[in-house]
């Protein structure tokens, strides 16, 4: 009697490539993994980015040149 072992991986798009190519500059998707000891409810996620552009000037007004 023989015995093998086969080993398959089926590989979707967790998030639809529709989403990603809808999304507007700054936003963002992902997904993360969690384990049998750290259950994650919220596992996948659609962000954007809100930039305090008024910060970033008076920040970037005490830059120094690199020499």
């Amino acid at each position: 009697m023989h015995t093998s072992v086969n080993h398959s991986r089926m590989l979707e798009s967790a998030i639809p490539p529709s989403t990603i190519a809808a999304l507007s500059a700054g936003e963002f998707v992902g997904m993360v993994m969690g384990d049998v000891q750290q259950k994650i409810e919220l596992k996948t996620f659609h962000c954007s980015i809100i930039n305090d552009h008024e910060a970033l000037k008076k920040e970037q007004e005490h830059y120094q040149e690199i020499l």
